[in-house]
């Protein structure tokens, strides 16, 4: 199983711990105290922004600024409240391993877990199959085979498509392939790199269960974590230009409003840099702009579905379809004692693509239709009560989902991590070169890693 699947399998009851020294990364351990005067600041008030931000504070910066270009904070972490007597997560909604700063933090701020015992089914060659019965088909297990051997994978640089097509797996599990593979990755098959996640999964450290919060929002790990640096915010600050020519650094925001520092992090998605939103002074060297065009970040949304009754198997974690939807999940599970029966339809890559040019009420009808053909007749359309659409390609500051590697994508990370000098410095999820890309503790590590760098520019 894909290590970034939904798994619903493990408890773990969390105590509350005294303090944030509990969880400190190799950063916060060093026991240098930088006493900085200098003016940081911090553009994009997202995971890495925050917790670049709590670092320096508790390194002993005095001057530091967050700019956000939203009206709130936490980046793609995002949550619905009233939908449910539970938040309902619209971003990132579970902690990928327990060997990683963002576990740590959730350890820190009281969370514990869902201890359901779970089954995924699978929709193809027109039936609804369990796990078992799954299990029975050849052409599943050669597809699981697939999925299992990843990080064998030692060929050439060609899609994930391509690999599929040349192993001779069945089309019947390509849709499968796709919501295990590209799906979670942000992308389609088509267009991620099969050397690029075989890498990726190489590289990965950070365990191998899912863990979603069970009593609390993903969003409230960041604030209980990070309370003191919340006040550091200034929203509706869209930065639209960056001049470094000189040891001062000029901002100017949509109201061409200047700010000047003597240390700028930026940790805007990769989409608004793919997309010239910030104009640089001088311009981006050639090895990030090269970088930016091996790595993509596709459109991505989740629609939360409401029903009146529960017509799936009361153990679902996630049905993998082949139609609009390549994954749903039971969303509900383990988040309530009421009877809630809602599910979250997770799509990325060109579903999405295709779904975002359309109205709410087109969306619905094509989701309850597939729906409806997964589980027969009007199973879902004849329970629908209600519909939330988070469309993160329409986020005017974020435009996607998350970076996933494309064909040629060697040495972009890197690349696109490196700082500019001794006062320019990236962080940010599509930074991140240990294989932890596309999850919020590879935001995390990378503000580590850009905190670090600032250190020690510091004479």
């Amino acid at each position: 199983m894909n290590r970034r699947s939904f798994i619903r399998n493990t408890l773990i009851t969390l105590p509350v711990l005294s303090s944030t020294s509990s969880i400190l990364s190799a950063c916060e351990e060093n026991e240098i105290n930088i006493n900085y005067d200098g003016k940081i600041i911090i553009i994009g008030a997202g995971a890495s922004g925050l917790y670049a931000a709590h670092l320096l504070q508790k390194k002993g910066a005095k001057n530091i600024q967050i700019l956000e270009a939203s009206l709130s904070y936490g980046g793609r972490i995002k949550t619905l409240s009233g939908f449910a007597d539970f938040p309902v997560e619209l971003g990132a909604e579970e902690i990928h391993g327990n060997n990683n700063v963002f576990y740590r933090l959730a350890k820190n701020a009281g969370a514990t877990f869902t201890d359901e015992s779970t089954s995924d089914y699978y929709f193809f060659k027109n039936s609804l199959k369990n796990e078992q019965q799954a299990n029975t088909d050849n052409d599943f297990i050669a597809a699981s085979n697939l999925l299992n051997n990843i990080a064998n994978y030692s060929g050439d640089d060609i899609t994930v498509q391509q690999h599929i097509n040349n192993i001779g797996i069945n089309v019947a599990l390509h849709p499968y392939l796709n919501a295990q593979i590209g799906n979670e990755y942000g992308t389609s098959n088509q267009r991620l790199s099969m050397k690029g996640i075989a890498e990726a999964d190489n590289l990965w450290t950070a365990g191998d269960e899912d863990y979603p919060v069970a009593n609390k929002s993903v969003l409230s790990v960041l604030e209980q974590n990070f309370a003191t640096i919340i006040s550091k915010i200034k929203y509706d600050t869209a930065i639209k230009s960056i001049d470094y020519t000189s040891s001062k650094i000029i901002l100017k925001d949509q109201n061409n409003t200047e700010y000047i520092a003597d240390k700028v992090i930026i940790t805007v998605p990769l989409s608004i840099l793919k997309s010239n939103y910030i104009a640089f002074n001088p311009g981006l060297p050639d090895s990030k702009m090269t970088a930016l065009n091996k790595l993509g970040m596709d459109a991505g949304m989740k629609v939360i579905l409401k029903f009146n009754n529960r017509f799936w198997a009361n153990d679902l974690s996630s049905v993998f379809g082949t139609g609009a939807v390549p994954e749903y999940w039971n969303t509900a599970l383990g988040r309530t004692n009421s009877n809630y029966s809602i599910l979250t339809a997770f799509i990325l890559g060109e579903k999405a693509e295709t779904l975002t040019a359309l109205s709410e009420t087109q969306i619905k009808n094509i989701l309850l239709s597939d729906l409806d053909a997964i589980y027969g007749g009007t199973a879902a359309s004849s329970g629908f009560l209600a519909i939330h659409i988070q469309d993160w390609t329409k986020e005017p500051f974020i435009k996607g989902a998350y970076s996933y590697p494309k064909v040629g994508y060697a040495g972009a990370r890197e690349a696109l991590a490196e700082k500019i000098g001794d006062n320019l410095f990236f962080a940010g999820e599509a930074t991140a070169v240990n294989g932890h890309f596309a999850t919020v503790h590879g935001a995390l590590e990378t503000a580590e890693r850009s905190v670090t760098e600032l250190i020690a520019t510091i004479k």
